[in-house]
């Protein structure tokens, strides 16, 4: 089997598999197949990770592309931690775009997620820049038995625009990762989608911000309106069919036929 095969096979057996699990999942693909680790680590989406920038007390979310080594930069100091000497850090239009959009984006989280984590980096790419804004909501209840993740990662390649020299188009790839626990049930699912902006006059970094937020703010929206008509939905017909709330007597007693003379108090539901 070639390794395109055995790639694909690995890839089909994880949209199989529960996504609660998907890190151990990950880790017995590459300890079958070693020689597709950097591939399967591109395409494989895990539950989001936090690390502390102890310089000014705040969490921040780590990825591939704020990581040097074994360190992640801080999208708030722009610091490693582990400290690392001579780490690599982003040009200062780069970094400006980072602090516009961080401050953009701690706001938007209080608006719609009532807290959690966000953190933006931004990167220089062949064609122009790219840059990835990353979400995370962690709820648990141990009142209620009730926990919940939701991981949303959303990456944007900028280029100027083919047709106007003084605008750029604007590509996002959002993909959202939802767990709902209520014990001892466990629903999982995973959701990509991609959207695009073309011809926007974003020049500055406030600008560019604006319209990576306007964009996360629409894909989030019509994401969670499918999860929520599409996903829950069937799993609320699932339900509905395992178990009828009304009628439940009638449905069955009109399927039974009693022999003569016998009472329909014999009924098994009764």
């Amino acid at each position: 089997m070639s390794a395109d095969d055995r790639f694909t096979a690995c890839m089909n057996l994880t949209r199989r598999m529960p996504p609660s699990t998907i890190e151990q999942t990950l880790g017995d693909l590459m300890y079958l197949a070693d020689d597709l680790t950097e591939k399967l680590l591109q395409h494989i989406e895990v539950p989001l990770k936090t690390e502390t920038d102890t310089t000014v007390g705040r969490d921040f979310i780590i990825c591939d592309y704020n990581r040097d080594g074994d360190s992640y930069r801080s999208p708030y100091s722009n610091q490693y931690f582990p400290p690392l000497e001579e780490g690599l850090l982003p040009s200062d239009k780069l970094r400006s775009l980072e602090i516009e959009a961080n401050g953009l984006f701690e706001k938007y989280l209080q608006v719609y997620y009532e807290g959690g984590y966000s953190s933006v980096y931004a990167w220089e790419s062949g064609e122009g820049m790219a840059a990835c804004v990353l979400l995370k909501k962690d709820y648990d209840s141990r009142e209620t038995h009730q926990k919940g993740t939701w991981n949303s990662s959303h990456f944007f390649k900028i280029t100027k625009s083919t047709t106007d020299s003084s605008a750029y188009d604007f590509r996002l790839t959002t993909a959202i990762s939802l767990s709902l626990g209520i014990s001892p049930v466990d629903l999982s699912g995973n959701l990509t989608r991609k959207f695009e902006k073309l011809g926007v006059h974003a020049t500055t970094p406030a600008q560019q911000a604006k319209t990576m937020g306007m964009m996360v703010e629409e894909s989030e929206n019509q994401m969670r309106s499918h999860i929520e008509t599409v996903y829950f939905g069937r799993v609320k017909g699932i339900v509905s069919d395992l178990r009828s709330v009304q009628e439940l007597r009638f449905k069955a007693s009109t399927k039974m036929v009693l022999p003569i003379g016998e009472s329909p108090s014999s009924d098994p539901l009764s």
